[in-house]
């Protein structure tokens, strides 16, 4: 009996160390999944799916913003309160529509505001948690801090405003020819100078050259034939019907650009030169006024 009892409290002492390994295993896991989070870009969020979205979990990585798991999951600091306040009420609202759409994650954009008063821009990808019956019990986000990205994606819009109000005070514009199908694009200068309503699509190249004024077309299109043949920029004048009947003055210039072996587009420019040309023109007729009188 006494060899019977022996190997049964055996066989218990090594489930148990199978357990306790198992949870080890597991343990251990769980620790390098967390390393893994925390040296990651993205702060991981548990919320539940209540008022002010209280924290249940974070990942330890939320410190680079200056606040603390501990501080967020006890509540000492809400959630909803780190939304930057101009955002706070836009946020909600469409967390509260997507809920109700039924999705099953979303995606937002937002400000929050950091410990030490800093603005961030975040990217919150959203999962939805139910339970069996259905019903909402939590929100889990991956969140990823933007500002860098917001900040380059802002500097580059304010450098094109910058750079079309620059064309818009030089009478600049910008426009591309795709080769052989000509299809041409333009930019909201080009419109201007050519004498139409800037659109979202320029006219096609044989609308485009009715309004050139005749005696420039044939000269146009062997400027273009040739830089595409010849492989070399081209550099002209051109006159423009505008609405009012009358004629503007435009140099025009193009670049090839070749893939390989062909050319594939031309890039160029239209610079509006009337106000130049009448200069001239006017500074040609005070000469030949003066030379009759001289004379």
């Amino acid at each position: 009996g006494e060899i019977t009892h022996f190997v049964a409290v055996t066989e218990d002492a090594s489930q148990e160390k199978q357990a306790a390994a198992a949870l080890e295993t597991e343990a251990a896991r769980r620790r390098e999944l967390e390393r893994i989070i925390t040296l990651s870009p993205a702060v991981v969020f548990l919320w539940k799916a209540a008022p002010g979205w209280p924290v249940e979990y974070v990942s330890d990585n939320v410190r680079r913003w200056g606040y603390t798991p501990e501080e967020l999951i006890s509540g000492q600091v809400a959630y909803s309160s780190m939304v930057h306040p101009d955002d706070a009420a836009r946020v909600a609202a469409e967390v509260e529509a997507y809920t109700q759409e039924g999705r099953s994650e979303f995606v937002q954009e937002y400000r929050m505001i950091d410990r030490s008063g800093g603005v961030r821009w975040l990217e919150d990808r959203t999962w939805l948690r139910r339970d069996a019956s259905g019903r909402l019990t939590h929100f889990q986000g991956m969140v990823l801090d933007i500002t860098e990205r917001r900040r380059a994606e802002m500097a580059l819009l304010e450098s094109e405003r910058n750079l079309a109000e620059a064309q818009r005070i030089a009478r600049l514009g910008n426009w591309s020819l795709e080769w052989p199908s000509r299809r041409l694009q333009w930019s909201a200068e080009s419109f201007v100078i050519a004498g139409l309503r800037p659109s979202r699509e320029a006219p096609s190249f044989s609308t485009y050259l009715e309004m050139v004024h005749p005696e420039d077309r044939v000269g146009l299109d062997t400027a273009l034939q040739e830089s595409v043949v010849r492989d070399r920029p081209f550099d002209m004048e051109v006159r423009h019907r505008l609405p009012d009947g009358s004629w503007n003055h435009t140099q025009v210039k193009g670049q090839p650009v070749r893939e390989g072996s062909r050319v594939v587009r031309i890039f160029g420019t239209l610079l509006d030169i009337t106000d130049r040309k009448r200069a001239e023109q006017a500074q040609q007729s005070l000469t030949a006024g003066l030379r009759i009188v001289l004379q």
